[in-house]
């Protein structure tokens, strides 16, 4: 049978995981006005939704998340009847492809991160994620509209202060990198962590440890723009104004490295640097590719690989099998 394929007795709940996650991967449907919603004695999950840092609408999604976790938490080891989902290779690289996919569409649930982290204490990926979970909750566009939601009783945004998310995210991005020194996107995200923490010596050692280490021009950007920021911050404005000027020069129709540029000139008091930093903004045409600035999708560029590592999850079970 389909269920014992190839010796796996855990393969019913492997494919029901793989089910609900793709209907919870589906854009979301508010199913109950926040008025009307009451707690419940089964998985309920509220969702604010924001945009353009608003609340546009809140309620309850279906619970697919929560029963896909609860399936891959039955899973037992060959020849063995008690569950152990923290020996199970699947297991991890669902949860780290899920984790991915929920950070590219801002799809934030700190429960399934939670629970990752509880299987797998010791995986610099999910810790790495985690830590970008909180740096994404410390942002403005996520504390801004949380303050004034409205949230019906029973239920709350698990959302600290921005100085509280930033904290936590340092100690899971410091946690991830103890594990895998390596992980140059752990590292450049605690460098901006602690920078916006106001310890920008701190964040400096890190952001150049990141551009000593790799050639992505995507991450070498964002170091180059936050080293900037802490060069800045210490009023070493020759070594951010040339921090600055290598951003511009990675991605040349970006806007924040000519605008940071342009702000630095004119807190020097040269109107004129002001005035040539930003002037070629404006011979960019506003609806050239050109203009794009990966400073906008920061936010969501650590579930830049979500497609792929999916569709390794998935690869094993699209094969159709003969009973």
């Amino acid at each position: 049978m389909a269920a014992r394929l190839g010796g796996d007795s855990n393969y019913v709940l492997r494919r029901g995981a793989l089910l609900h996650s793709d209907a919870a991967m589906k854009p979301a449907q508010i199913t109950t006005a926040p008025a009307v919603i009451r707690p419940a004695d089964g998985p309920r999950v509220f969702r604010l939704q924001i945009a353009d840092g608003q609340e546009i609408d809140a309620g309850l999604i279906g619970a697919h998340w929560e029963i896909a976790r609860m399936l891959l938490d039955s899973i037992a080891p060959r020849g063995s009847e008690k569950p152990a989902p923290e020996h199970d290779d699947m297991v991890r690289d669902w949860y780290r492809a899920t984790a991915t996919w929920m950070a590219l569409h801002e799809d934030h649930d700190s429960r399934h991160l939670d629970r990752a982290r509880e299987i797998f204490r010791d995986d610099a990926e999910l810790l790495f994620l985690s830590g970008c979970q909180h740096e994404v909750f410390a942002a403005p566009h996520i504390q801004i509209p949380t303050r004034s939601a409205s949230i019906p009783s029973g239920y709350s945004i698990p959302l600290e202060s921005e100085r509280a998310e930033l904290r936590h995210a340092e100690a899971l991005f410091r946690r991830a990198l103890e594990i895998d020194a390596d992980h140059v996107d752990a590292r450049l995200r605690l460098g901006h962590v602690l920078e916006r923490l106001g310890r920008d010596a701190d964040a400096a050692r890190e952001l150049r440890q990141v551009l000593a280490t790799t050639a992505d021009d995507l991450l070498r950007y964002y170091a180059e723009l936050f080293l900037g920021a802490a060069e800045e911050a210490q009023a070493g404005y020759e070594a951010a104004a040339l921090a600055y000027e290598r951003a511009a020069a990675l991605f040349p129709g970006a806007q924040s490295p000519r605008l940071a540029l342009s702000k630095l000139a004119r807190r020097r008091g040269d109107r004129a640097a002001a005035l040539r930093a930003i002037r070629p903004l404006f011979d960019v045409a506003a609806d050239s590719v050109e203009q794009d600035d990966p400073w906008w999708v920061y936010y969501i560029a650590h579930g830049r690989r979500a497609a792929d590592l999916l569709d390794a999850v998935r690869k094993p079970f699209l094969a159709v099998h003969e009973p």
